[in-house]
């Protein structure tokens, strides 16, 4: 079985940028995730992390979701990942230990 591959993809959708995340996020895959982020960047707009459809995400990735929402922050744009309550994605977050933790969304 061939491992899961990571892909973003972008919506523009009203006053947010939505980065939707599908496959496996972790060490190897965070640099694809940091420049999406940074092609995203959009002053006045919020960025939507969306981990729902990932398939696998190790310690890496969360810490590449972090970076993303204090990248976010640092450009004065309102970061915000969306989680459902028992979702893989949000199961993983909780379990990790890292402060700063940016708000999740279900």
């Amino acid at each position: 079985m061939a491992a899961p591959t990571f892909a973003v993809s972008r919506d523009d959708v009203r006053d947010a940028v939505v980065l939707a995340l599908t496959g496996a996020l972790d060490a190897f895959t965070a640099p694809d995730l940091d420049e999406a982020v940074g092609a995203a960047l959009t002053p006045g707009h919020e960025l939507v992390l969306d981990p729902r459809e990932l398939e696998f995400l190790a310690t890496g990735g969360v810490r590449a979701l972090f970076r993303a929402a204090e990248s976010a922050g640092r450009a004065r744009v309102a970061p915000r990942i969306l989680v459902g309550e028992a979702q893989h994605a949000r199961l993983v977050i909780d379990r990790v230990d890292i402060d700063g933790r940016p708000p999740l969304a279900t």
